[in-house]
C-alpha cells in the first residue's frame, strides 16, 4: 500500500465468475510496485490439469486514491472481499500524499495507445481486448511467455512516461483473471468492449486490438 491507496476494483464484483478462486495465488498483491507474482504464461497457453490450459488474462489496473480499503462498494484483502469499513477508508485516505488521480477525457485515446503499442513492442504481446476509463484500465491479453506482473508494469509505465504527471497516476497493484476456456475469454471480452460502446466508440477502438474471431481462428 502506497499514501493510502489501496489495490481493489470493481472487476472483483461485477465481470462474471470473478469471486477469487483458491486454487490460484491472491490476485492481488500488496506493498510493492505490480503486486503479487502470478501464474507465468510461457510461450503459448499454459496447461494446468486442475482447470486446463490458459488461453488469455484479463488485468484491471485502478488509478490512484480512486478505490480505498474499507470502500462502500467492497474491497479485497489477500483474495477476500471485505464488506464496507468507512473508518478505514478514511484513515487511508488521510494518509495520502496525492489527491486522487483520474484521466482526463481527452487523454483516453491517447492512453490506450501508449500501453497498446508498448504492450506490443515490449512484450510481443497479442491484445483482445482494450478500454481506458478515467479510473481504472481493463485489458486481455493472449497467453503470453512473461510473468504477469512484467505485463502490468509495462502497462503502467507507459501510461506514467507518457503523460509524466509528476506524481502518482496508479495503485500499486492490479486484477488479473486467467480464462481457460474460449467462451470464457468472450465474455470478458465482451465486458471490456462495453466500456467502450459506452462512449459510442467502436467496440476495438485501436487498430492493434485483435478481433477475437481472428485470434481464435488461428490460436485453438
Amino acid at each position: 500500500m502506497t499514501g493510502g491507496v489501496y489495490h481493489a476494483h470493481h472487476a472483483r464484483r461485477v465481470v462474471p465468475g470473478s469471486r477469487p478462486d483458491p486454487r490460484f495465488p491472491p490476485a492481488i498483491g500488496r506493498g510493492k510496485p505490480g503486486g503479487g507474482r502470478g501464474v507465468a504464461c510461457r510461450s503459448g497457453p499454459v496447461y494446468d490439469s486442475r482447470v486446463g490450459r490458459t488461453l488469455a488474462i484479463m488485468v484491471t489496473m485502478t488509478t490512484y486514491g480512486t478505490w480505498l480499503r474499507g470502500d462502500k462498494r467492497g474491497w479485497v484483502e489477500q483474495g477476500i472481499i471485505m464488506p464496507p469499513d468507512p473508518a478505514l477508508e478514511t484513515r487511508d485516505s488521510n494518509r495520502m500524499k496525492h489527491p486522487p488521480f483520474r484521466f482526463a477525457h481527452n487523454d483516453l485515446m491517447p492512453v490506450g495507445e501508449m500501453i497498446g503499442r508498448s504492450l506490443i513492442e515490449r512484450m510481443d504481446a497479442t491484445i483482445l481486448a482494450l478500454t481506458v476509463q478515467t479510473w481504472h484500465v481493463h485489458f486481455i491479453v493472449a497467453a503470453i511467455e512473461h510473468d504477469i506482473g512484467a505485463v502490468v508494469k509495462c502497462a503502467k509505465d507507459a501510461a506514467r512516461y507518457g503523460l509524466r504527471p509528476g506524481r502518482p497516476i496508479w495503485t500499486d497493484g492490479y486484477d488479473k483473471r486467467f480464462c481457460f476456456s474460449l467462451a470464457m475469454v468472450e465474455k470478458r471480452v465482451r465486458y471490456v468492449e462495453a466500456h467502450n460502446t459506452s462512449h459510442d466508440w467502436s467496440p476495438r477502438p485501436w487498430r492493434f486490438i485483435v478481433p477475437l474471431n481472428e485470434w481464435a481462428a488461428w490460436s485453438m
